[in-house]
């Protein structure tokens, strides 16, 4: 990852300086270099799709600027074999990640044509494939979750996109939180995020104030809002089938947010929000060390978020500390007694334990939750873990004084029999019962009758 993004970053700087100064370009690419919405793609392995989808990117690019100040493309043989091989890096760019494409913008803005051409064939074919191997079965299996309401175009939506917007500037001008679980729309809360209130007017607002700039202000404004608006538009949950909102979308988006700083910032101020954006980095750098560090920042940084409670549980089960994994999943579930899956993590544990009277009031919790993800599954799940406990009843074993106080009936009834075979072996065990209950004594009642007591067989966890 890291020899990707430092051969991205002078890419990305030899781009800049086709279209702005040397100077300009390099005080961008520090800023952008040191932002911390881009350690979820650098210093997360997991990330390394969004660095090779840049690199091809980035290379293409400069690839096509650099082919397009000579007489190459008038010879129509080389033209084709240019194209084509500009064709295969912008194709290994969205293999990497879809959001690639937006590059065709890029290149329709600085007039080459012919590769504008290229890229949108490709981008045309990449949302054609991601839509049908991605969003229609990402879509399918949200609805199966009882998700679907996410993954449905409709006007509502408008405000959604509105409302994401405004998130994703604030994120990338304040990254004062950062995490994989932001609480910010994440279950999709109906019917609230698709309400019009202030984080709309104010999406509504910032994306019209930076329409009229990139239309108003002179060069390089506009394909800094350019890019910004063709890299942000395709994770605006206009269908949600990935993370509501995560940092690492906004990593190519931030490039031109830093080019504005650095055109605009004086110095002083640039070096302060250059150190800033360092140390906020450096902080969040722990988060990738290991996967307990992952979840644990989730939960600094976030923590109200039952999810990362959730999977901060599972890491403890893996690293073999079932008492913690169990603490906080409860911990999950005070957080958001709604979410399902902290109490079908409880029901599993519990019952693998063989604890099943508690595991079934865990799985009734799950059912019970609004945003319960596996109706169907969940309630098969219940019916079988009736029939267990049913049976676990039946081979339960039977409590001590109740097996005595059997015996000492069958005891009595066989020795009033006349025709009693083998009699006096009978006897020696009557006799021996009624030495054992002379020191330990059935526990009598008013009346003097004896009262059966009625035992729910419980297991610790050592059984």
């Amino acid at each position: 990852n890291l020899y990707l993004f430092s051969a991205i970053a002078v890419m990305a700087y030899s781009f800049l300086c086709t279209v702005v100064s040397p100077d300009l370009a390099f005080l961008t690419i520090l800023l952008w270099i040191v932002h911390p919405v881009g350690t979820q793609c650098i210093a997360w392995i997991s990330g390394i799709g969004y660095l090779l989808a840049a690199f091809f990117m980035f290379l293409g690019l400069n690839a096509a600027i650099l082919v397009s100040q000579t007489t190459l493309l008038q010879n129509p043989l080389l033209a084709l074999l240019i194209l084509g091989l500009y064709g295969l890096c912008q194709f290994l760019a969205f293999r990497g990640q879809f959001t690639s494409i937006a590059s065709a913008a890029i290149l329709l803005y600085l007039q080459l044509w012919p590769f504008a051409l290229v890229s949108a064939l490709i981008a045309g074919g990449g949302l054609l494939h991601t839509y049908l191997t991605v969003i229609r079965v990402r879509a399918d299996t949200f609805k199966k979750q009882q998700m679907g309401a996410s993954v449905e175009l409709r006007p509502a939506k408008l405000i959604v996109v509105g409302k994401t917007f405004y998130y994703y500037v604030k994120l990338v001008l304040f990254p004062k939180r950062l995490g994989l679980y932001h609480l910010f729309g994440y279950h999709y809360p109906l019917p609230w995020i698709e309400w019009e209130d202030r984080y709309f007017w104010a999406g509504m607002a910032l994306a019209g104030a930076m329409l009229v700039a990139g239309i108003v202000v002179p060069h390089p404004v506009p394909l800094a809002i350019l890019w910004w608006f063709a890299f942000t538009s395709f994770v605006l949950n206009w269908i949600t089938v990935h993370q509501f909102v995560a940092e690492r979308y906004m990593w190519l988006p931030a490039l031109a947010i830093c080019l504005l700083v650095a055109l605009y910032a004086p110095p002083w101020l640039f070096w302060v929000l250059f150190g800033i954006l360092l140390m906020r980095t450096w902080a969040h750098l722990p988060t990738y060390y290991n996967e307990l560090m992952f979840y644990q920042s989730n939960i600094w940084n976030y923590p109200q978020s039952e999810v990362a409670y959730g999977n901060l549980g599972v890491t403890y089960l893996r690293m073999n500390l079932p008492g913690a994994a169990v603490d906080h999943w409860n911990l999950g579930a005070n957080q958001n007694a709604d979410y399902d899956v902290n109490w079908y993590n409880l029901y599993s544990i519990f019952r693998s334990q063989r604890l099943l009277e508690q595991a079934r009031t865990f799985l009734l919790r799950a059912l019970s939750c609004t945003t319960c993800h596996f109706p169907k599954e969940w309630r098969a799940e219940l019916e079988t873990l009736n029939l267990e406990i049913d049976w676990q009843k039946a081979l339960a074993p039977v409590p001590l004084e109740q097996k005595d106080r059997w015996q000492r009936e069958n005891l009595d009834q066989l020795l009033l029999r006349s025709d009693l075979p083998h009699r006096p072996w009978w006897e020696e065990k009557s006799k021996q019962l009624n030495e054992w209950l002379k020191t330990h004594p059935l526990k009598p009642v008013s009346g003097g009758t004896i009262v059966e007591a009625t035992t729910t067989p419980t297991l610790s966890a050592s059984s």
